[in-house]
Formats: C-alpha cells, structure tokens, sequence
C-alpha cells in the first residue's frame, strides 16, 4: 500500500471465476505499509491477482464473527467483499424460519442479509448462507431494490406475523425514510415515506409490548443519532403518537 496512490480495483480469480474485489492506494514501488488478506480458502490452489480501473470509493466489506454467549468471539473469514455492485454498506440479517425467499437447500432454515451496494447508484442487494452462515451466496439477479434517491442505503428487516410479510425500513436522503413490505425478501412495495427530524442513516423499526404486556404493543422507530418516535403500525402505515 502507498499513501495518496491512484486507488486500484484488485480482484482475485479462481479457475477464471472472481473471487473477492479489494479497493486499494496499491503501491508500485517501496510501500508505504503492508495490508493483509487471508488466503486459507485457496490453499494448495492457483489463483489469479487483476488490476484494473481507478475507483473512487474504499473497500468495505461484512467482517464475521461468532459466539455462544455473546461475550466470546471468534472471527470467521469475511462474509461479503465488494462486487460488480459496489462496496457492502450496511444492512441487517434475518433468517428466513418459512423459507420464504426459498433458498433453503437443507433441513436448516436459510439466513439472508439484505445490504447496500454502494456504486453509482446505490442499490439494495440479497446474500444468504445455508451453513449458519459460515458461508454466503449473493443473490444472482441482485439488486432487488434499485436507486430511489440520494444515497439511499441501510435496510433493516423485520418480519410482520400478523400478515406473514416482511418489512423493511431504508435510509433515503437528509432526514427522510421510507418503509417497503415483502412476501419473499426479493420483490420489494413502498408502504410509505417518513421523516425524522433531526436524523439521519441506519433506520431501526421493531415492535415491543408496552410494560411487559405482549397485547398492548407499540412500535418504534429510530435512526443513528439515536431520534425516535413510538407509535402504531397496521402493516400498511406507520402513525406516530409520540414527538420525537
């Protein structure tokens, strides 16, 4: 790596199949320091290093990690590299009990991620692991929700029993959002916009009872600056009853 290099699109590929993409300042003479990548999955392989166009953004990816207890760690190979898309912005997890978007090949149910692709423009895309996640595949007609405005980015999802549906909440621009609904994870209908003053990015929507009380629920919805309202949603809107 050199400081302040032209960035470089660094691919791997194995038997002519890409493999992870790497936005690097990729140095061409002394560098500046070294940048480390693990190579366990390609041993005793032969594998193929491109460089090709200048890009303008950093690589981001899903790094990985496993407990039993939540206080214990161990860190996994990384899960989602860049691709033809863009780097992998944020998003959230969820599995998939009733298979719905029908990936699951095994007795185990499907976890799928729902992220950002961040190019131009950005989009939201779909990966899904049937090994606990130890592994992920990304959805091969990605993206499944193209560009709406701005950099819209951060999909949370959460799913709604009541009308066995997802629903998802997605950043849009400046301090707005909007909420989409699902039957598959794959094709994706705007419920409605939403503004939050005050905030902005990485949009929360959840439902939780009311002082313990599983009948007398409300929902909540927040951003990253940590804003947010409660109110009630009938799965097709949601009506704040509270000020920010």
């Amino acid at each position: 790596m050199k400081n302040s290099a032209p960035v470089k699109r660094v691919t791997l590929l194995l038997d002519g199949k890409e493999q992870p993409a790497f936005d690097i300042e990729l140095a061409y003479a002394e560098p500046d320091w070294w940048a480390f990548f693990d190579a366990t999955p390609y041993r005793g392989k032969t594998i193929i290093v491109r460089v090709n166009k200048l890009v303008d953004w950093d690589n981001m990816s899903w790094g990985h990690a496993v407990s039993k207890d939540l206080v214990h760690w161990q860190e996994l190979l990384v899960a989602l590299y860049p691709d033809e898309h863009g780097t992998m912005f944020s998003g959230s997890a969820v599995v998939d009990w009733n298979s719905t978007a029908g990936f699951q090949t095994g007795k185990e149910p499907a976890l799928v991620a729902m992220f950002t692709a961040a190019r131009n423009p950005f989009t939201q895309d779909l990966a899904y692991s049937n090994d606990r996640g130890r592994t992920w595949t990304k959805y091969e007609k990605n993206p499944v929700l193209g560009h709406i405005a701005a950099e819209n980015r951060d999909p949370k999802v959460v799913w709604f029993a009541p009308e066995k549906k997802w629903v998802m909440s997605l950043y849009l621009d400046h301090n707005d959002y909007a909420i989409f609904e699902s039957h598959d994870l794959k094709q994706w209908t705007k419920l409605q916009d939403f503004t939050l003053p005050d905030d902005s990015e990485c949009p929360n929507f959840f439902e939780m009872p009311l002082a313990g009380d599983t009948h007398n629920t409300r929902w909540v919805f927040f951003g990253a600056n940590g804003v947010y309202v409660v109110g009630k949603f009938d799965g097709q809107k949601f009506t704040p009853e509270t000020r920010p």
